[in-house]
Order: C-alpha cells, then sequence, then structure tokens
C-alpha cells in the first residue's frame, strides 16, 4: 500500500489545502485495530507552478 497511488476525495479542505478528489501517494498507512485505520497521503498536482512552492517536488513521468 505505501507508495500506491489511489485518488481521494479531500474534502472538506480548510485554508489553502487541495480539495476535491484528487491523485495522492500512500506514504504512511496504520491499521491499528479493525475498527481504526489512519493513512497519511501526499496530493498530487499537475500543475508545474506548484513546483517553485516551498515543500514540494516534481516526481519526473515514467
Amino acid at each position: 500500500m505505501r507508495g500506491d497511488i489511489y485518488l481521494a476525495d479531500l474534502n472538506p479542505s480548510r485554508g489553502s489545502e487541495q480539495a476535491g478528489i484528487r491523485p495522492v501517494i500512500i506514504v504512511e498507512y496504520n491499521n491499528i485495530d479493525r475498527f481504526t485505520s489512519t493513512v497519511v497521503v501526499i496530493p498530487l498536482t499537475s500543475n508545474l507552478r506548484r513546483a517553485q512552492i516551498p515543500r514540494t517536488m516534481v516526481i519526473p513521468a515514467g
């Protein structure tokens, strides 16, 4: 699961967070028990202008 790409519904969002149905990369998945799980994701964008924003990185195609 870690490193996989999924479509995720990121609503509701706050501030400048990306919202809507977006592709995300799973960076951490903790299945604590059968009732609770936590998934940490990084939203993806094809907007190269956002690559200038701090804490962003470009992932090469392929």
